[in-house]
C-alpha cells in the first residue's frame, strides 16, 4: 500500500513564483540552472514576457522532476490548492497525466475548478472540493487551502493541514500565530521544497 502525501500551492505556469520564493535555490541545486543573463534581469525585473517564459519553464521542469523523484506509483497525494497559474488546457493535462500516485485536488484561490475537473475525467486523479478530511494513522485531518484559527476536532487532537502562505506566516499586516496540529503543507514550506509524509507528520502508525 502506497504513502498519504501532502503538497501544496505549485503555481505551475506561473511567471513570478521564483521571484516571490526562495524556489531558485532549490533550482540549482536539482540542477535546474536560470542562465545569469536571464537571472538578473529576471530578479530585477527588467526582462521581457518572451524571456520571463523561459524563466518559467525552467521552473516547471524543475516541479516535474521533484515530483517525479519523489512520489512513487500507488501514493496517495493530496494537493491543497493552488496547483497550476496557467489556463493552458494542455500544458495542465500532459502535467497531470504525467503525475506518478493517485493525486486529490481541493481547490485553491487561483484554481479554475471547472477546468480542473473536466481534465482529471478518465484519470486516477480527482478533485474533491474546497474542504476535506481525511484519517491518517487514525487522527483526523482537516484539508484547507487557507489556514483556520478552529478546524473540526481541534479540541480532541484532530490536526489541520492547509496552503495557501508559501511557508510564510502570514500576508501584509496578517500574522498566523503558531498553533499546535496546525501545518503549512505548501511546496515552499517543505524546509528541502520537497513532499511532505503525512504519516510522519501526524505521528506512529496506531
Amino acid at each position: 500500500m502506497g504513502r498519504k502525501l501532502g503538497t501544496s500551492d505549485l503555481h505551475l505556469g506561473h511567471t513570478n513564483i521564483v521571484k516571490f520564493t526562495n524556489r531558485i535555490e532549490a533550482m540549482d541545486r536539482d540542477g535546474f540552472i536560470v542562465p545569469n543573463e536571464l537571472r538578473v534581469p529576471y530578479f530585477n525585473g527588467t526582462l521581457s514576457d518572451e524571456l520571463r517564459r523561459k524563466v518559467t519553464d525552467i521552473h516547471d521542469a524543475w516541479l516535474v522532476h521533484t515530483l517525479y523523484t519523489q512520489i512513487e506509483d500507488g501514493d496517495v497525494v493530496y494537493h491543497l490548492g493552488d496547483l497550476n497559474f496557467t489556463r493552458d488546457r494542455l500544458k495542465l493535462s500532459e502535467f497531470i497525466n504525467g503525475l506518478r500516485g493517485n493525486w486529490n485536488f481541493l481547490i485553491g484561490n487561483h484554481d479554475d475548478e471547472s477546468l480542473l475537473r473536466e481534465i482529471c475525467k478518465g484519470t486516477r486523479h480527482k478533485v474533491i472540493g474546497h474542504y476535506h478530511e481525511i484519517k491518517v494513522n487514525k487522527t483526523k485531518v482537516c484539508l484547507l487551502h487557507y489556514p483556520m484559527e478552529e478546524w473540526h476536532g481541534c479540541h480532541r487532537g484532530s490536526w489541520h493541514f492547509h496552503g495557501h502562505l508559501h511557508g510564510m506566516k502570514g500576508h501584509g499586516d496578517y500574522v498566523l500565530k503558531a498553533m499546535d496540529r496546525r501545518m503549512d503543507l505548501g511546496i515552499d514550506a517543505h524546509p528541502s521544497h520537497g513532499i511532505f509524509d503525512l504519516e510522519e507528520l501526524v505521528g506512529e502508525k496506531a
